[in-house]
């Protein structure tokens, strides 16, 4: 990739100097911290040379997108204080720190249909227009996933979900039955249309990503898995992981304040229902997949409901 760099390296290297908090590990590969001892509060993202092909791709991504596609879009995003890619691998990002917003269960409905709205914002900026993306050759672009071995990990966690004594009434031979041919079904049913209309996604948008200023501005946070995608993934993905967290959201009203602002922002032929529908494909492909890991210590109600999800009435 070559030596890029994308501001001064002695911000970097006080910032590596100062006193670092670790914030996380990161699942996404990177290394977290708080920086205290400079002028101002930030936050620093390290990923190391050795670090995984895929962990610094997410590192590079998400320092292009600050500096590349940021300032194009109709939301606030964290001011970049300074920047690095070295051609060892080497990445770096020292960005300015902000407060999380409140817990899930502590936001009211005008909170999401903010949220909702700004997204729908950032969604129509290319939406059906992402060949104005092709540059960007950083940027994730859509393939058909192989979903075997998910599918595969899948029906074994399921398994081992209906031997946990909260489950064993409810994830019987005849439910894990169903699941079966639901996971066969999305291992060979693409998840949208061929002609499903496409956009600039986040790629991992819920709550802990939004944080907000001290004018009361959301900044929508951590770019790395930014993707040329479908945009009701984007939503129904925060609504199930806020859901997750406690929340109680009117979601008719949430998806109608998407779909508006989607049409005030110029988007022609906005269809509610079609966009419901793929939200709902979105959320059952996920929660047949990728939900089971998190549901180990679940009660018998979340349960319940989870599958209510996936298979309504």
């Amino acid at each position: 990739m070559g030596n890029h760099v994308t501001t001064r390296r002695s911000r970097i290297d006080a910032a590596l100097a100062a006193q670092l908090e670790l914030l996380s590990g990161g699942v996404s590969g990177a290394s977290t911290y708080w920086v205290h001892g400079l002028s101002e509060s930030c936050v620093l993202k390290v990923i190391e040379a050795e670090s995984a092909d895929y962990v610094r791709a997410r590192g590079y991504r998400e320092i292009h997108f600050y500096n590349e596609l940021a300032a194009r879009l109709p939301v606030h995003t964290p001011r970049v204080l300074a920047s690095i890619i070295e051609e060892s691998g080497y990445c770096a990002l020292l960005i300015a720190a902000y407060e999380p917003v409140k817990p899930a269960n502590a936001l009211r409905a005008d909170d999401f249909t903010e949220i909702a709205t700004q997204l729908a914002r950032f969604h129509a900026v290319y939406w059906n227009r992402t060949a104005q993306l092709a540059n960007f050759s950083w940027l994730t672009t859509p393939t058909t996933p192989d979903l075997t071995n998910d599918t595969r990990h899948a029906r074994e966690t399921w398994r081992a979900l209906a031997q946990r004594p909260q489950f064993q009434e409810i994830l019987t031979e005849s439910t894990l039955h169903e699941i079966e041919s639901a996971l066969v079904n999305v291992r060979t049913k693409p998840e949208y249309d061929p002609d499903a209309v496409m956009t600039l996604c986040h790629g991992d948008c819920h709550l802990d990503n939004l944080l907000r200023d001290q004018d009361g501005h959301l900044i929508w946070a951590d770019w790395q898995e930014v993707c040329i995608g479908h945009g009701p993934s984007d939503l129904t993905f925060l609504l199930q992981r806020a859901e997750a967290n406690g929340a109680d959201i009117a979601r008719n009203i949430v998806v109608a304040a998407y779909c508006k602002a989607l049409e005030s922002a110029g988007v022609a032929g906005v269809n509610e229902r079609a966009i419901t529908s793929a939200m709902n494909e979105s959320e059952r492909r996920t929660r047949l997949l990728y939900w089971p890991d998190y549901m180990r210590d679940a009660t018998t109600e979340a349960m319940a409901h989870h599958l209510a999800c996936i298979f309504p009435a």
